[in-house]
């Protein structure tokens, strides 16, 4: 009886070891392939981040490498390939997309990046100064290896009325007609000053923009010009290298002296002439501004939104194309001491020497005293939030902890940063606390604005 018991449990004893051998042999091979399945997976995400990291490095990388001609790698014998392609809904948003035949299965991951509009600044300055003709340059903050590059000099051209002879009706007596030509100055018996210009400013895409309005009198000999010539808009292109002259609208009315004023940062024309202010479009289109509530204007700026001013009456204003003149808070007194204390004010407004607005909004306010010079800034509350309105005072420009600079001749809001000019000899730049290069002795700012860099630029979107 013992034997037969024995014999059984031996039996008994087998079928359990090979039951157990099994389960761990399957468990050892359904754990390989979670391994593998796994390693696959994540390797094909790798591959996206992979991806992308090339095309945040060089944005062509994308252009090249669509669903035709994917890259294909070679990861532990599997062939990964990557590709991107652009949403079918929204051409800026390209979807990238690895795909690979593994071992037991395929798989495929996919992530988003989104194209945007890369800018950068541009400075213009004029270092032949006040007295001596234009000696104009530009420096790109963002340019690879950022220098001071010169501006093509004047083109001696200007627009002058002629006669024109207009042939007409056969037999009829011939007719002329007035129209404007353009003509080299050196073909004017009594030649205009070309450096006679009212305004600089910027245009669209950082060109830069000067009017040139035609002298009432020949600063040569004293006397009436005796041609009439146009006021004329000269635009620098950067892309040619060279200027390019239109018109200035019928509605334009010079002023007759050097002073006109060109706002915006974005290529928003908004220029001051001798009857107000003129909104200019890129298309030569114009439009009055209506005369401000408070009285004639002292300061202004503009971006594509808002003109902002300063009124003769202290008071501040935002006019809004197709919306009319409002009021707005303007700052309070508040001054720095040369310790750089500040000191709160009350009372009048402070008569701001400059408005300066971005681009993308944020409005500053330069007020030059015999003091520490204060700059304010605007931030326009939340109704929201039960937020008001406020001026926040600050330093002119701090370059660290208890070091900043008294005074400024000018500042520029630009987007994440300010331009600011410091009085010399020799007179500095600075973009935000950094100083640039010297474009020369005692050159001003002339322009300030943003131009669109010939790169796309991306940033990574959802995951997987």
């Amino acid at each position: 009886m013992a034997l037969p018991t024995a014999l059984f449990m031996a039996l008994v004893l087998y079928f359990l070891s090979t039951v157990l051998t099994w389960q761990a042999q399957t468990s050892q091979r359904f754990t390989r392939g979670e391994a593998e399945r796994a390693h696959e997976l994540y390797a094909t995400r790798g591959q996206v981040n992979l991806f992308i990291a090339r095309v945040l490095e060089n944005s062509s990388y994308a252009d090249t490498h669509g669903p035709g001609s994917p890259v294909e790698d070679e990861v532990d014998g599997a062939t990964y390939r990557t590709w991107c392609q652009p949403d079918s809904s929204n051409p800026d948003v390209l979807h990238v997309i690895c795909s690979v035949n593994g071992k037991l299965m395929s798989y495929q991951s996919s992530r988003t990046i989104v194209k945007t509009i890369a800018t950068g600044m541009i400075i213009y300055t004029d270092a032949g100064g006040a007295a001596g003709p234009p000696d104009l340059k530009w420096y790109g903050l963002d340019e690879p290896s950022p220098s001071w590059q010169p501006v093509a000099p004047f083109p001696q051209k200007v627009f002058q009325q002629k006669e024109i002879l207009n042939a007409g009706i056969p037999f009829d007596p011939p007719q002329f007609e007035t129209e404007p030509v353009l003509v080299d100055l050196d073909d004017l018996d009594a030649p205009a000053e070309i450096a006679t210009f009212a305004a600089y400013g910027i245009g669209a895409d950082g060109d830069l923009l000067a009017i040139y309005e035609p002298p009432p009198t020949s600063r040569m000999t004293g006397s009436p010009t005796p041609l009439l010539n146009y006021p004329t808009m000269f635009r620098f292109d950067r892309s040619a290298g060279n200027w390019v002259l239109t018109r200035m609208p019928d509605d334009y009315v010079p002023r007759g002296t050097v002073g006109a004023r060109i706002g915006g940062t974005d290529g928003t024309m908004v220029v001051e002439d001798g009857d107000g202010l003129l909104l200019m479009g890129a298309d030569g289109a114009s439009e009055r501004v209506p005369p401000a509530p408070g009285g004639s204007i002292q300061t202004f700026t503009a971006n594509s939104d808002n003109v902002y001013a300063q009124l003769s009456d202290g008071s501040l204003a935002r006019y809004t194309p197709g919306g009319g003149w409002s009021t707005m808070l303007a700052p309070q007194p508040d001054v720095f001491t040369s310790g750089g204390e500040l000191i709160s004010g009350s009372g009048s407004p402070p008569t701001l020497s400059q408005l300066t607005v971005s681009p993308n909004g944020t409005l500053m306010a330069l007020w030059q005293r015999d003091g520490v010079d204060t700059v304010f800034r605007y931030y326009p509350g939340s109704v929201e939030d039960e937020e008001p309105p406020q001026w926040d005072a600050r330093l002119p420009l701090s370059l660290g902890e208890d070091e900043f600079i008294e005074d400024l001749d000018s500042i520029t809001a630009m987007p994440g940063r300010v331009i600011s000019q410091v009085p010399g000899p020799p007179e500095q730049i600075f973009a935000g606390r950094s100083p640039l290069p010297s474009p020369g002795a005692n050159a001003p700012v002339i322009a300030t604005g943003i131009y669109v860099l010939p790169d796309n630029r991306y940033y990574a979107g959802d995951s997987y």
